[in-house]
């Protein structure tokens, strides 16, 4: 709704200029399930914006008691500059067994950029 996507837009990046337009408002999600060694086993998990989209802000949700999420973060590409096109999260799992039935979900808020 418009109100959602104004609230955004007041705490988008200061990298992004967002003062022409933004329209295609969109919430991609990425899920891990399991895939994650016991015993300080580390990975990013990515959600990309489809093809054209930037990306205005992200998080995760953390589906276990031995998941940690130490890092979540836009994540930048090689087009250059200020060029954010998905949200990263950095996980470790602390405990001591695998988490095979465990799941995390990284959120990445896109819409189309007008410049």
């Amino acid at each position: 709704t418009l109100l959602q996507i104004s609230l955004l837009l007041t705490s988008a990046p200061p990298c992004l200029d967002l003062k022409h337009g933004v329209s295609g408002y969109e919430v991609v999600t990425k899920v891990l399930l399991g895939d994650l060694a016991a015993g300080e086993a580390t990975g990013d998990i990515v959600a990309n914006c489809p093809a054209g989209k930037k990306v205005l802000g992200g998080g995760v949700i953390q589906g276990g008691t031995f998941v940690f999420a130490s890092k979540s973060y836009p994540s930048p590409t090689t087009a250059g500059p200020n060029q954010y096109t998905g949200w990263t999260v950095n996980l470790t799992n602390v405990g001591t067994v695998d988490l095979e039935t465990q799941f995390t979900t990284v959120y990445a808020i896109c819409a189309d950029v007008t410049p």
